[in-house]
């Protein structure tokens, strides 16, 4: 029931900026610093960067989703419950990977809620959705759900206690804010590199680079392995 809510609200979000492509798209083309927030790209029309920005506000939404995947994680440790199921033949190891595929489906789910009310809004409004664009745009934030699951099963790990959920949500909601600060106050392009958000791109629009794409497989990888090995010399029970 949680991840049907979390689905619906998804599509719904997202449906309703479908819905005002053709007003809002007109809107941003009269106001220059539009173009800063939305990282507008040189040759694609307005239509196509507001499409492309109602796109990735799927990315807060599945990150909300992961950040309460992991304060389930820290309420399992508190309540016992992780005892009970290592108890069983069962090693942290695999714990941390269900852990991970489980908060990944999750994330797959509503992802493809959310573009899914995208996709159907726009066409009911007669804005051209780009196929390929939609389809980079699934796999990219697949990805970085991906990543940050793996950067929360790791914070979890290592604080055992709901101080976990707090510096989870403060660290990825600064970090995802700088993406939009730089673009809005031109600040130094570097900046970008200390957010995980910075190597997402705009998949909509163009492929992501690759050097991107490479820092979140490896932070999705080595942040899986580290929370394993994190879990294992940790206590079973919240700290």
């Amino acid at each position: 029931m949680g991840l049907a809510a979390w689905a619906l609200s998804a599509a719904a979000y997202l449906a309703l900026l479908g819905w005002l492509e053709p007003a809002v798209a007109d809107m941003f083309d009269e106001y220059s610093y539009t173009d800063r927030i939305l990282g507008a790209a040189s040759g694609h029309s307005v239509a196509d960067q507001y499409l492309a920005f109602g796109g990735q506000l799927i990315v807060p939404i599945v990150t909300a989703y992961v950040i309460t995947q992991a304060a389930g994680w820290v309420s399992e440790l508190r309540q016992g419950r992780v005892e009970l199921l290592l108890a069983a033949p069962l090693s942290w190891s695999r714990l941390v990977a269900q852990r991970l595929l489980a908060a990944l489906a999750g994330a797959a789910v509503v992802i493809v809620a959310g573009l899914g009310g995208l996709a159907a809004a726009a066409a009911a409004v007669g804005a051209d959705l780009d196929g390929a664009g939609m389809t980079r745009l699934a796999a990219d934030t697949l990805l970085l759900a991906a990543a940050l699951a793996a950067i929360a099963a790791l914070v979890v790990a290592e604080l055992r206690s709901t101080a976990a959920v707090g510096v989870l949500a403060v660290s990825v909601s600064a970090s995802y804010l700088v993406v939009y600060l730089v673009r809005l106050f031109a600040w130094p392009e570097w900046l970008n590199h200390f957010s995980v958000f910075g190597a997402y791109g705009n998949p909509y629009l163009e492929v992501p680079p690759v050097a991107g794409l490479a820092v979140l497989a490896g932070v999705a990888v080595l942040g899986s392995l580290a929370a394993a090995v994190a879990a294992q010399r940790t206590p079973k029970t919240a700290g």
